[in-house]
């Protein structure tokens, strides 16, 4: 992603360059929901424990301390091709799924004792 890219980005979403992590994948290379974890987990830099399944990719997608980051923006590139061998409805639930991660983001804390090591962050999946 070129630096003009980067800047519309912060700009559009009113976000800080220095305190926000942008993990870009390609939407031609996410094209199953298992190509699709895996560009993530290589773009978010999942850790070793990390084991390929749906609740380990949410648990993770909740966390991501090791980034140290404010903010965190996830860019589908070539989004029209993003999850195309999936059917409807698995594409759909997918995209719930990243709803709620942005929702659980945004609204920490989400139980007691959740701001204690988690702090509210925005987390911005954004097509293009």
């Amino acid at each position: 992603m070129d630096n003009q890219t980067k800047i519309k980005l912060f700009s559009q979403y009113d976000l800080s360059p220095t305190t926000t992590y942008i993990g870009l994948i390609d939407g031609n290379k996410s094209r199953t929901l298992k190509a699709f974890m895996k560009e993530v987990s290589v773009e978010f830099k999942f850790p070793d424990y990390y084991s390929g399944n749906m609740n380990s990719f949410t648990e993770i997608m909740n966390d991501l301390s090791w980034l140290n980051a404010d903010n965190y923006i996830l860019v589908v590139d070539n989004a029209s091709a993003f999850l195309q061998d999936e059917s409807l409805n698995e594409q759909e639930a997918i995209k719930k799924i990243l709803t709620n991660i942005t929702m659980e983001w945004n609204g920490v804390p989400n139980y007691d004792g959740e701001d204690e090591y988690r702090k509210r962050s925005r987390f911005i999946v954004h097509y293009m």
